[in-house]
């Protein structure tokens, strides 16, 4: 390296045919580094590659330490959000670093990125005529900031530029409980922004059942808000406009993360199946070991969800007469998938699983049999899963919507109107069976899971026989 630089002090802005400096090609060699850097290759360090990664994501993704603090104090700048309307393509470090880096690098990764926001936002002071709160860490209004200098046509140094789009840090799709202590603890405090009006909260997942409840329950800890109502959409050609739902079509954060626990434990069932959709029968010790080996605040969470008495505005048949507990969103996820994923999963289901988790949570609970929160859950799920067992036609769900912003949707009146007119025998029967169900189990007096794998599943056999027998 010493003799290159000797020869051609230029070869430091030199380019291989991917677009690589001599700095992106040291990314793992640390001595290589602060050669470039003594040599003056400090100005590549904000160039990105033909595929937009700068050279501290090559140091990130290697997991070399030395070569990624060597760059951060050289002045490495750390690309978030992928692109934005100032720049791009770059790749988001931030992102590479949540899965690869040491907790050491993340919060030093972090720290860098408090310093970037902070340094924006003393700019835009000396610049601007706008009155900031000095404490406080640009987050959900980064863009906006970008945005008011760009309009009087203000240069802005490239390091203060790298803001995601829209939202906030806690919105990104990659953000773990890890992530988020590091990004709390730094100052980033806009847990309840907002990103066309959807909350992180509102579209919190995971890769695993425990990851979406970890987060969840570290963001409810933190001021996330399970009683807010979640937005409406519109997509055309996978463009979405986000609006405040009107208080006629309401449903809550809570709904919505029940339905996506619903959904996540419908994967885990499919991943568990493997190849063998069709036939693989999940067993309820399976379901008992996913839901027992959760984090103990993950469990909690699960077990407030299932409780949870609010409604949202369902008018549907499957519900009471109030609407759906979140308890019904998530047995209604766990049946099948999202529409725009209803086909690579079209071969299994996991209808059976139902009455495991009503046991396992009923279980953990302790409610007293007679107590107002069994009373209402035991209703509620009788009506539920006799409503599937006869057939009939839901007419309101979440929706994919686009990407994660899966959305509370009703279908048209006159939709609706058909569907009723059509089921019309099937409703009142559902009416019927649900009376005779609920008077049956009290009167048998056995466990609620003994009572649906028993008397009502016996029954709704008999059903079955005879709609297809009146066909």
């Amino acid at each position: 390296m010493k003799e290159c630089l000797r020869i051609s002090h230029a070869c430091i802005s030199e380019r291989n045919i991917l677009g690589q400096t001599p700095l992106h090609l040291s990314s793992t060699w640390p001595a290589g580094i602060s050669l470039l850097l003594q040599a003056g290759a400090g100005f590549s360090l904000d160039q990105p590659d033909i595929r937009g990664f700068v050279p501290l994501a090559y140091a990130v993704i290697a997991g070399c330490d030395d070569a990624t603090r060597l760059m951060l104090n050289a002045g490495g700048i750390l690309p978030v959000g992928k692109a934005t309307e100032f720049d791009g393509p770059y790749v988001d470090v931030l992102e590479i670093a949540t899965t690869r880096s040491t907790d050491e690098i993340l919060r030093e990764l972090v720290s860098t990125l408090y310093k970037q926001r902070m340094a924006l936002q003393e700019y835009v002071s000396m610049t601007l005529p706008l009155h900031l709160h000095p404490d406080h860490v640009p987050d959900e209004e980064a863009i906006m900031l970008l945005e008011q200098l760009e309009k009087h046509k203000i240069q802005v140094p490239f390091g203060l530029r790298q803001v995601q789009k829209r939202g906030t840090l806690y919105h990104a799709t990659y953000l773990d409980v890890r992530l988020a202590r590091h990004l709390f603890h730094a100052g980033f405090r806009d847990i309840e922004g907002t990103h066309e009006q959807w909350t992180p909260l509102m579209l919190c997942g995971g890769a695993t059942l425990n990851d979406l409840l970890k987060l969840a329950s570290w963001l409810i800890s933190n001021g996330g808000d399970l009683s807010l109502s979640t937005p409406m959409c519109s997509c055309i050609e996978g463009n979405c406009t986000c609006y405040p739902s009107p208080t006629s079509l309401l449903s809550k954060t809570a709904h919505r993360l029940a339905s996506e626990v619903g959904w996540t434990i419908f994967r885990a069932g499919s991943a568990f199946c493997n190849g063998e959709r069709p036939t693989c029968k999940l067993s309820a010790t399976w379901f008992v070991e996913l839901l027992s080996n959760l984090h103990v605040s993950s469990q909690q969470l699960l077990r407030d969800l299932f409780i949870d008495g609010s409604r949202d505005s369902c008018i549907c048949a499957c519900a009471s007469s109030h609407g759906c507990s979140p308890a019904i969103m998530m047995l209604k996820s766990m049946e099948k998938p999202p529409q725009n994923l209803e086909y690579s999963y079209r071969n299994f289901r996991m209808t059976k699983a139902r009455p495991w988790i009503i046991e396992w949570m009923l279980g953990s609970q302790q409610l007293e049999p007679t107590g107002s929160a069994f009373d209402w859950l035991v209703t509620d799920v009788i009506r539920f899963m006799t409503f599937e067992e006869l057939g009939l036609t839901h007419i309101c769900c979440y929706d994919s919507g686009h990407g994660r912003r899966r959305h509370f949707i009703v279908k048209e009146v006159s939709e609706i109107d058909e569907i009723c007119e059509k089921e019309v025998s099937l409703s009142d029967e559902l009416d019927t069976l649900v009376v005779e169900f609920q008077g049956k189990y009290t009167e048998l007096r056995v466990p609620f899971h003994e009572f649906l794998s028993g008397y009502w599943e016996a029954r709704m056999e008999e059903v079955a026989k005879k709609v297809s027998l009146d066909k």
